[in-house]
């Protein structure tokens, strides 16, 4: 089985309904800092003749919604995964996922637009790992 998908997400539409000062100041900043968010991933998944055992692995892919980011800053995922059938209502699945994300962070603000991304800005870089185990039962 091969599946793929994609998704675009307008950010900018986020918004705070309440009338108070802080909100409405926090709702123009969302239309200012924020950008549309594209989201793409495919994965396959194939059932081993004559085993017990399905393998599969998958790939995608998040844009950051922040304007500030540059292209490649971004959520990736990549995993890999198992399941084992013990009988045909009862699966045990593994997965390992590898993760990967990217985003331009700002510890402190300066009024000085020319000193504030020198300053203030900082580059996040973070690559977590994920391993999870699951039973699945079909009655």
């Amino acid at each position: 089985v091969f599946t793929a998908g994609a998704e675009y997400v307008d950010v900018t539409q986020l918004e705070f309904s309440e009338s108070i000062y802080e909100l409405k100041a926090l709702n123009k900043q969302i239309v200012q800092e924020l950008v549309g968010q594209i989201a793409w991933g495919f994965g396959a998944e194939y059932d081993i003749p004559g085993l017990p055992v399905v393998v599969r692995s998958s790939y995608s892919r998040t844009s950051s919604p922040y304007s500030n980011d540059l292209y490649d800053y971004d959520l990736t995922n990549l995993a890999f995964g198992t399941g084992i059938y013990f009988g045909q209502k009862i699966r045990i699945d593994g997965v390992v996922r590898f993760s990967g994300v990217s985003t331009v962070r700002t510890n402190y603000g300066s009024p000085e637009p020319d000193y504030q991304d020198t300053y203030s800005s900082y580059l996040l870089t973070k690559n977590p790992m994920s391993i999870a185990v699951g039973i699945t039962y079909r009655y």
